[in-house]
């Protein structure tokens, strides 16, 4: 960012060292500083229109949970993405370009190197064949679910959902449809509340390890 612009810039790759969890870069490098690797406050300026709310945690700290909300007492959260191929935990999509991590060698023994086999190709394998939204929904609801809620968007930046704002999404990789619209009228039709989770905030810096994937093998840079 340079005055409140996105400036491109080259990645050094003979200099760039990977992040580990808890990024933790110094918090005056970033205007507001941070809080558990996310900006406090939004780098670019008057990102948050004309609502109520404005991109800063004071701003957000002003919300109260609406009545509805705090009388549903129990609701249910799919956390599902295309990292949920692999069957090998949270993160994945990061992990797998971490050499030594537990991630990295399920992908070399099951997928290859990720230079060749990337998380791009993985997103093609959520396919979805076996989802049955509206039963699921019911399960949710006789267990006593109130509420639904489904992840939209991931640190890996793929939208769940028809987006306009770029290809990498559900409708134009993996199941070819919109999973959130679907979701959304699955629970709706029940009577259930509907809700999604966004967690763009460490998007920035998340991927940063698949530069350095594969340093001593013959394959090269990464296929993200």
């Amino acid at each position: 960012m340079s005055d409140g612009k996105i400036v491109a810039e080259r990645l050094d790759e003979a200099t760039w060292q990977p992040s580990t969890w808890n990024f933790n870069p110094v918090a005056q490098s970033v205007a507001g500083g941070l809080w558990d690797d996310v900006p406090l406050e939004s780098p670019i300026l008057d990102l948050a229109g004309d609502g109520p709310f404005k991109p800063t945690w004071d701003s957000l700290l002003e919300y109260e949970a609406p009545e509805w909300y705090q009388d549903a007492k129990f609701g249910i959260w799919a956390h599902w993405s295309p990292q949920c191929v692999a069957e090998a935990g949270d993160w994945y999509a990061r992990n797998m370009y971490v050499e030594g991590q537990r991630q990295y060698k399920f992908q070399l023994e099951h997928y290859g190197p990720p230079s060749r086999f990337g998380y791009k190709d993985l997103c093609t394998q959520w396919t979805m064949l076996n989802w049955e939204p509206d039963e699921l929904i019911t399960r949710y609801k006789n267990a006593g679910a109130r509420i639904f809620i489904a992840l939209a968007n991931h640190h890996d930046g793929f939208d769940a959902w028809d987006s306009k704002h770029q290809p990498w999404n559900a409708t134009a990789i993996g199941p070819h449809r919109d999973v959130i619209g679907t979701w959304a009228a699955a629970a709706r039709k029940q009577g259930l509340r509907f809700g999604v989770t966004v967690h763009q905030a460490r998007n920035w810096w998340w991927f940063q390890p698949s530069h350095g994937a594969d340093k001593a093998g013959t394959t090269g840079r990464c296929s993200l």
